[in-house]
């Protein structure tokens, strides 16, 4: 994963619209700045991605995470066909 942990609480996200969605819903509309929103790439590569955010040094920093935005395999699936 090559983004970079800024903030001390993480939201990770799926896909690549969704940071742009939570990051203006958390800081226009619930004032919130210290969250960092943080996409992983998809379903499938949350487990590889999560692994390497943990072993990241600056984790120790991160107070708060949370996951956001997986659907099921086969909802994911149908998405991708359409």
């Amino acid at each position: 994963m090559s983004v970079k942990i800024q903030k001390p609480k993480l939201l990770i996200v799926a896909g690549r619209d969704e940071p742009f969605c939570f990051e203006a819903a958390l800081r226009d509309h619930l004032g919130l700045t210290d969250i960092q929103v943080m996409p992983v790439g998809g379903k499938t590569l949350l487990t590889r991605n999560l692994t390497g955010l943990i072993a990241d040094p600056d984790f120790a920093t991160v107070g708060s995470l949370a996951v956001v935005g997986f659907p099921p395999v086969d909802v994911a699936e149908d998405d991708e066909r359409n």
